[in-house]
């Protein structure tokens, strides 16, 4: 569940394990697949499996941009201001708190498509290096102040670890990305959303995601990866 208030970090310790776990995670027996994405220089495979009761899906997308570099890639995922230029669904998106460990704790609010009530979520995320690849481990996290709003639903269960990977070094083009995703919406979600996710979402985010990092390196933003190894 949800951190306290007292353990609003993430370990060093937890990327080695993320990254080997998260690196050799492969769609066998359980996944099948949700979604492809090829459009452009991306070529992406996404396939879910059920958790728990088999209401809930774990998420995992393999794939690879052929166009932008891991440090690019990593410093408009830094950019959360700039995130508001390209992502329709996004309301609001802050940083609350920053940890001197390197952990930060956001705030982030979803725009829900029909008539469904829109989501927040207050969650921690740290980056780390692991043999040259960038690791991100993002969680629910709780703050007493920062509580849920009556106007959203909270999602209180969300966890996601993303690995990229350069094809050659972190300033040149080319990035392998795996991404393993679950949260627990609150809700039912229908059937009709689910499948517009899969056909049209994901594809859609994907690439809106790699023309804003093209952009933003344009525009002069860069970022070399600050954090230290793991």
């Amino acid at each position: 569940g949800p951190t306290p208030m007292a353990d609003l970090t993430i370990a060093d310790e937890e990327f080695h394990e993320c990254y080997t776990s998260t690196q050799s995670m492969e769609p066998g027996s359980g996944w099948e697949p949700f979604t492809n994405v090829q459009k452009g220089s991306a070529s992406f495979k996404v396939w879910k499996r059920p958790v728990g009761d088999g209401k809930l899906f774990q998420y995992l997308a393999k794939g690879s941009f052929t166009d932008i570099s891991a440090e690019a890639l990593y410093a408009v995922t830094q950019d959360l201001e700039f995130r508001k230029t390209w992502d329709d669904f996004l309301l609001n998106l802050e940083t609350v708190l920053k940890q001197p460990c390197g952990t930060e704790v956001i705030k982030w609010a979803v725009k829900y498509p029909m008539v469904m009530k829109n989501r927040d979520y207050l969650y921690m995320r740290k980056w780390r290096a692991v043999e040259g690849s960038l690791v991100m481990i993002s969680r629910a996290a709780v703050h007493p102040d920062h509580p849920a709003k009556s106007s959203f639903i909270r999602v209180s269960e969300y966890h996601t670890n993303l690995v990229m990977t350069p094809h050659t070094t972190a300033d040149k083009p080319g990035v392998n990305v795996t991404l393993v995703y679950f949260e627990n919406p609150g809700g039912s979600i229908p059937k009709a959303i689910i499948n517009w996710v899969a056909s049209t979402l994901v594809p859609a985010q994907v690439e809106a995601l790699r023309q804003s990092t093209i952009r933003h390196v344009e525009a002069g933003h860069t970022s070399k990866f600050p954090y230290p190894t793991a």
